[in-house]
């Protein structure tokens, strides 16, 4: 509740917060009437939960309104069931893999804490996509001399692609 509101009893027993400031009334509902009313407001087109809460502060208020809206909606299967979330594209799948150790792919690892002392470290890994050999080579950072110094490492045990 807002600095400047009051909360009282109307003419009809209903119990009403009143904001001076914009000169306002808003009824408070009773625990018993909660669920009927998100459920009523939500199912009718079955909006987010920003968009539930909107509507319902508008015209009602409650303590812990933001809780039992996104208990609810979570509670939702219509909603989680057609709820899409963050897409991720694919990984491109048309690689060319001509033979061993042709085409390499990789990719940094970390940071990792290793000691006591707050010790970062990476780990660059590399993947042969033909035979899906995969290597990993521990480094100080992801910089470009550590790079050339893990790759020369790798190089030299088993040749350039």
């Amino acid at each position: 509740m807002g600095t400047g509101d009051k909360i009282r009893k109307d003419t009809d027993g209903i119990i009403i917060r009143i904001n001076l400031k914009k000169n306002e009334w808003i009824p408070i509902l009773s625990k018993a009437l909660v669920q009927k009313t998100i459920s009523e407001v939500h199912d009718a087109a079955h909006l987010g939960y920003k968009k539930t809460l909107k509507r319902l502060r508008s015209s009602f208020y409650w303590q812990g309104m933001y809780a039992d809206v996104l208990r609810y909606i979570s509670a939702c299967w219509k909603c989680q069931s057609s709820f899409k979330g963050k897409q991720y594209t694919a990984l491109p799948q048309n690689i060319e893999k001509e033979g061993i150790w042709q085409t390499l792919a990789m990719d940094f690892c970390g940071p990792f804490k290793i000691d006591e002392e707050g010790t970062i470290n990476y780990v660059l890994v590399v993947i042969d996509m033909f035979t899906k050999f995969m290597e990993a080579i521990p480094t100080g950072s992801m910089s470009t001399d550590e790079t050339i110094r893990a790759l020369s490492l790798l190089f030299n045990r088993y040749g350039i692609p």
